[in-house]
């Protein structure tokens, strides 16, 4: 294939992943945007609310059957993408299965089906990551993550301001559907996608000098992982993947009960929350991408964390000021356009830090890390808003404090960037 062929190809491949991480962001939203400002008008807790995001325990628990995607016969080839399809379709059909059901009389349905979503998705998002870390080169990262991280805030974007925005309009079921059917589309990507040879000839991206040998089995695969996860230079690749979203994630899971709180409209959140804040994310997503390939990988990973603490600094405010619509969307962007940064620059990084040759598995290990700091960083910021509104008698005062906290919270990660080059090259090629 020529240069020019091989450009195409490689632009067609970052678009399909893109759409691919969006089908998972789809059911995330309704479970992350819509559900939580639904049942605080319901008059639930904001603990109570915060509990269902143990509702993506797949998500936590897909290390578990992640050495499914690294099997050998299922590394490439047309097993590959039938499963990847296959996986496609079913998660159509659970989120079409979101419009049998009224989310308030019928909860324990959409409870049920949002964990069937997960399982779905997480396990679809098993082959795309396999696939996106043995077919990318280092000169994708950044571009190829900025897609990831993108792709699935689109999905997130469609689930959360879909719902929050043309349920009243068109019903939360013909919503579901409209979703449903956006992802089934998306189904016959899987089907294209394939590792091509490069302009040089040569299938896929290089394997670095060092690398551990081949894994042809799944006991190979395994002994990959957990000799990479036992190397003790590597440590601080899981400790920063469990740290990195942590406050940041306790601090954004206020948002939406606080808002309900005060009064706001479904309309006015999904346009602020889901909409401004999602395209924000999205710009932060594509600068995180520029800032990778500009600064370098640790500098990248600083700039983004140090963007995390200071965005979260005027949320501070939103609740002491009664939240006012024009402040809050501002802060709002910004915490999102902080948050897409850090996230590409994260996922860029666990790219680089796995093992090419147990890619499913141990990229899977990392960034489940990240997805478990992201599900109790929301339990804790619930438990502690509703502890501190008894002691403080004042929920917008608790949720300030709250805030306060966050910030600080999300620059400790910092510690464990110093050694990250040394760290990442111990995690990919344990000795």
């Amino acid at each position: 294939m020529d240069d020019r062929g091989w450009r195409s190809r490689r632009i067609f491949t970052l678009g399909a992943l893109a759409l691919l991480y969006a089908a998972q962001g789809v059911p995330y939203g309704f479970a992350t945007k819509y559900l939580p400002f639904v049942l605080r008008q319901a008059h639930f807790s904001r603990t109570k609310i915060a509990s269902l995001g143990w509702l993506q325990l797949p998500w936590y628990l897909k290390p578990l059957w992640s050495p499914v995607a690294d099997v050998p016969s299922l590394r490439s080839g047309w097993r590959a993408r039938v499963a990847l399809f296959s996986l496609q379709c079913l998660l159509a059909v659970c989120v079409a299965g979101f419009a049998l059901f009224d989310v308030v009389r019928e909860l324990p349905a959409w409870l049920a089906l949002t964990f069937l979503a997960a399982a779905t998705a997480a396990t679809q998002d098993l082959f795309v990551d396999a696939f996106a870390v043995r077919a990318l080169g280092p000169e994708d990262r950044g571009a190829a993550n900025a897609a990831q991280v993108a792709g699935y805030k689109l999905g997130a974007l469609a689930g959360g301001a879909g719902m929050l925005l043309l349920a009243r309009r068109a019903g939360p079921g013909h919503t579901a559907l409209y979703c449903a059917g956006a992802i089934a589309l998306t189904a016959a990507l899987a089907l294209l996608l394939r590792r091509d040879e490069g302009p040089s000839g040569e299938q896929g991206p290089h394997r670095t000098e060092g690398e551990a040998p081949r894994a042809t089995s799944l006991r190979a695969v395994l002994a990959l992982v957990a000799r990479a996860l036992r190397e003790p230079s590597a440590r601080a690749v899981a400790l920063l993947a469990l740290t990195y979203k942590l406050a940041p994630t306790a601090a954004g899971s206020l948002l939406e009960p606080m808002l309900a709180d005060l009064g706001w409209t479904p309309a006015r959140v999904g346009f602020a929350v889901v909409t401004v804040g999602t395209v924000a994310s999205l710009v932060g997503s594509a600068t995180g991408g520029w800032i990778y390939h500009a600064l370098g990988e640790r500098r990248a990973l600083v700039l983004g964390c140090v963007a995390q603490s200071v965005a979260i600094v005027p949320l501070v405010f939103l609740p002491l000021t009664g939240a006012p619509y024009v402040l809050s969307t501002v802060a709002i962007a910004l915490d999102h356009l902080a948050s897409g940064v850090a996230t590409t620059a994260l996922f860029a990084a666990l790219m680089t830090a796995t093992n090419r040759e147990a890619a499913a598995t141990h990229y899977t290990v990392l960034t489940s890390m990240n997805v478990v700091a992201l599900a109790t960083g929301g339990m804790l910021g619930g438990i502690a808003a509703d502890l501190l509104a008894k002691v403080l008698q004042s929920e917008r005062l608790a949720e300030s404090v709250v805030f306060g906290l966050s910030v600080m919270g999300a620059a400790l990660p910092l510690y464990f960037v110093r050694g990250w080059d040394q760290a990442a090259r111990a995690s990919a090629t344990p000795r």
